[in-house]
């Protein structure tokens, strides 16, 4: 997923792509 995808998904983090699992 793009992102800003993930950013949305995950929430409390800048950079989710690296910071969180999805």
């Amino acid at each position: 997923m793009p992102a800003f995808i993930l950013e949305k998904m995950c929430r409390g983090c800048k950079h989710c792509v690296n910071a969180c699992p999805v």
